[in-house]
């Protein structure tokens, strides 16, 4: 999350091209409907190693929050052929911004003063543990 924007960023490179017209980035919520979402054109033809970078800046929040993203990229050459690429899973969740309860071992909710250990409990869900002495 860059701010309040949530993005993924998704890198890949290759270390020879022949022919190739360009890559296509595609993207699904659920790993059955894709979009397209970039096209990202090709060298054509190379021996260097090139290294490729996107950054998915449009997603919704409400999807972001503790869900799997799905990608896949496609290379299509410049006879129309394409390959794909294997399926890659994201899965996202909310920053760890705020705590939303404390408590000792037992649940119980504590105050400030409380000497022991303490469960802190996450706006995200996770959890962390501490010792007051």
């Amino acid at each position: 999350i860059e701010g309040n924007t949530p993005s993924v960023e998704l890198n890949w490179k290759t270390v020879s091209e022949q022919n190739n017209d360009f890559f296509t980035v595609w993207r699904s919520f659920n790993g059955t409907d894709w979009d397209i979402i970039q096209h990202i054109d090709g060298a054509e033809n190379s021996n260097e190693l090139i290294a490729y970078q996107y950054i998915d800046r449009k997603l919704p929040v409400r999807d972001f929050i503790d869900y799997t993203i799905y990608y896949k990229l496609s290379q299509t050459d410049l006879d129309g052929s394409t390959e794909f690429f294997p399926i890659i899973s994201i899965q996202c969740k909310a920053p760890k911004t705020h705590m939303v309860k404390k408590t000792n071992l037992l649940g119980q909710d504590i105050d400030p003063n409380y000497k022991g250990i303490v469960i802190e409990i996450w706006n995200n869900g996770e959890t962390s543990k501490s010792y007051r002495p």
